[in-house]
């Protein structure tokens, strides 16, 4: 893509759109820290070719500029359009699936001319006293209608179809299928068969070369370009390894240009040179890709330009030697040029644009299908058109701002509208197109804040610049930020039951994760490297859509009070442990707030918190109270009762000498009291005098208690 201005501060690119998108990077990379302004930017065939071009014309060197001047004539009161005729003003339109014919003047409608027994007329031609010669099929007959709209068979191919007709000095040629072959019909229609080809299904196109008396010929089933004299002797031009030779042009110096549809078969990307004597080969060949070859008079054979939609429904030599190719199932028109360079020069409002015919004065009459339809081209000539831009996803929602454009030298007459909305595609949620404003380079979006965004630029020739062009768009945005959301908290340590029972919002990561939101790695806050005597160990996690970078504040609240006391406000980590012997025993809640001012302005950042379930700060070790041991020989009874005063018992055990722990359960089997009473009995047998009884208790905050008795 090559630009010629650009307006200040912008930089100007040249040669190559890769070349641009590099710079284009570079310069973001520069401007942009994180989660900052970004843009969006079309500066490439590619990316300017996702855009509705139904009234534009996208250059093969990526410019977008006005389309062909084209008028819609008349609908069609029926599927599809197979042939077209001008003649003094008059156009007559073949049409399917219901086989009429119809005639268009100027400025009128199109008017039934006569409804055919046949489902389907493929081709037209001129014939003598001023009447129209309608090939039908599948009876392969060729009717004769008159000015007056008499209709009478002129002659019959014994064909099943007839694809084509033309018009030669001294007789009528049709193309036919089942059989294919070559009939001449003279002005009486008595016929004459001229060449006969039972290798292939189908002849779907027949054009005369100049300064000679031979025919050229399209096959399908297979493809072949074929040469045939008067005399019916034939020579193959190309036998591409294709299905279909779809539409032939002939130049005035004897240059065919040949569509085909199908794909190559392996290694078949060279064409060869077809001299006398080539041999044409039958069976099925693979499908669907398409293109242009060009044959010169010389015989060389050369392949200059592929189709980027398939199939080639039909193709027509403008005055200026580029060819105008209808392709594809969008209604797609394209301008391809003998050095390989292609246009997109519109989209019919239809589905497929199926026939391409000869008008005056360089026009081009263009026969639609799905919903029929006639249309007139002036390929020398431009009209106002407008360009709507592929719909971007800035992923959350932004507020827009200017848009930049590298424009050809000669402005012309561009404005440029804008539009925004939340739904991938624009709807009636969207707000409306923004009022036109002149687009000379810069301009400042003025629609509201939103996820998506379109442009449209609209472009008017004038006769100082009858092409207006605009090579690139970039447009620049920045997220609205959104407040980042702690989404759990997970705690461990002191004030934990010791069941590991999860004190925080569930789904979260065991104590260490980090949120999602970026980290810097700054240390932690004291006492997070290394556990305190008596230290609750906590961690959370927290999100940022805008992938802020993201900095922690952690409260500690006395339940029952309303003041929030700070442990840390400047938490670098998602991750902090504290000495719990600073607070007095009681029920607390924690809270994390999570912001990203980090990584905005003053006044425009955003914090978001949330509190833990309950947690018990307990520094007191539970009491053993009242304990008795009543020993005789062979055992030892054993009592007692424990208190504490902030927190439930949570397990005991007793130990005598070295033997392993041996638990025990409160009188009433269960630990669900901040007191408790115990009894149980040691078996003293085999028990060597003086022993130690060690007797342990621990509450749910993890203080333990342990008394010590000799048993004589």
């Amino acid at each position: 893509m090559n630009s010629t201005t650009a307006p200040e501060g912008f930089p100007l690119l040249k040669t190559t759109a890769k070349f641009g998108i590099t710079t284009l990077l570079l310069l973001a990379a520069s401007l942009a820290p994180a989660a900052s302004t970004q843009y969006f930017i079309d500066d490439s065939i590619g990316d300017l070719s996702q855009g509705d071009l139904t009234t534009s014309t996208l250059t093969a060197d990526g410019f977008i500029k006005p389309p062909v001047k084209r008028e819609m004539l008349s609908a069609i009161p029926t599927s599809i359009v197979w042939d077209v005729l001008e003649i003094d003003g008059t156009r007559y339109i073949a049409t399917g699936h219901d086989g009429k014919l119809f005639k268009q003047s100027k400025k009128g409608k199109a008017e039934l001319v006569h409804d055919f027994e046949e489902p389907a007329l493929y081709a037209l031609a001129e014939g003598k006293s001023d009447s129209i010669l309608v090939a039908a099929s599948p009876s392969g007959k060729i009717h004769r209608v008159t000015k007056k709209g008499e209709v009478s068979t002129f002659a019959e191919t014994a064909a099943g179809t007839v694809w084509a007709l033309l018009r030669t000095d001294k007789a009528l040629i049709a193309s036919t299928g089942s059989p294919a072959s070559l009939i001449k019909i003279d002005d009486k229609g008595t016929t004459e068969s001229l060449l006969a080809l039972p290798e292939v299904l189908n002849i779907l196109d027949v054009k005369a070369l100049p300064k000679s008396k031979d025919l050229v010929i399209a096959t399908q089933g297979p493809g072949f370009i074929i040469r045939v004299s008067p005399d019916g002797k034939r020579r193959v031009l190309l036998d591409p390894s294709q299905e279909e030779v779809r539409r032939l042009a002939v130049s005035e110096d004897g240059t065919i240009i040949a569509a085909i549809n199908g794909m190559r078969s392996p290694g078949g990307k060279t064409l060869e040179r077809m001299g006398d004597g080539a041999r044409m080969e039958g069976g099925n060949k693979p499908r669907p890709e398409s293109f242009l070859v060009r044959i010169k008079p010389d015989g060389l054979v050369e392949e200059f330009w592929t189709s980027p939609e398939s199939p080639i429904h039909d193709i027509h030599l403008a005055q200026d030697g580029s060819i105008i190719v209808a392709a594809g199932s969008a209604g797609n028109l394209i301008r391809a040029y003998p050095d390989g360079r292609a246009d997109r020069i519109g989209i019919a409002n239809e589905e497929l644009v199926t026939r391409l015919a000869a008008a005056k004065n360089g026009r081009i009459l263009a026969g639609t299908g799905a919903e029929a339809a006639l249309y007139e081209i002036t390929p020398g000539e431009m009209a106002s058109g407008i360009y709507d831009s592929r719909v971007y996803d800035a992923k959350e929602i932004s507020k827009f701002g200017r848009i930049y454009g590298i424009l050809d030298k000669a402005r012309g007459e561009i404005t440029i509208q804008t539009r925004t909305g939340n739904t991938a595609k624009p709807d009636t949620s969207w707000v409306d197109w923004s009022a036109p404003i002149t687009f000379g380079g810069e301009v400042v979006s003025t629609s509201p804040a939103g996820r998506f965004f379109q442009y449209r630029i609209n472009l008017t020739p004038s006769k100082a610049d009858p092409q207006p062009a605009v090579d690139v768009v970039r447009v620049f945005y920045t997220e609205t930020n959104r407040a980042p959301r702690v989404t759990a908290i997970n705690l461990g340590g002191a004030g934990v039951p010791p069941s590991g029972r999860d004190v925080g919002p569930a789904g979260g990561p065991p104590p260490g994760g980090g949120p999602s939101g970026r980290q810097n790695g700054a240390p932690s806050a004291p006492g997070a490297s290394g556990a305190p005597p008596v230290g609750m160990d906590i961690s959370w996690t927290a999100q940022d859509s805008n992938n802020d970078q993201l900095m922690f504040a952690l409260d500690i609240k006395l339940l029952g009070t309303s003041a929030w006391i700070s442990l840390e406000d400047d938490l670098r980590q998602p991750r902090y442990s504290f000495d719990t012997k600073a607070f007095a025993d009681g029920e607390y809640r924690l809270r994390v707030t999570a912001t990203d001012k980090m990584d905005n302005p003053d006044g425009e950042e955003k914090s978001g918190s949330l509190e833990s379930a309950i947690v018990r700060i307990d520094n007191s070790q539970p009491a053993i109270n009242d304990l008795k041991a009543d020993i005789d020989k062979a055992k030892a009874v054993v009592s007692f009762s424990t208190a504490d005063a902030a927190s439930i018992m949570r397990k005991a055990s007793y130990r005598l000498n070295t033997e392993y722990p041996r638990p025990l359960v409160p009188a009433d089997g269960v630990f669900d009291q901040k007191t408790e009473t115990f009894k149980f009995t040691i078996d003293l047998k085999d028990v060597p005098r003086p022993a130690l009884l060690t007797i342990s208790l621990t509450d749910e905050a993890g203080n333990t208690a342990i008394r010590k008795v000799v048993v004589e």
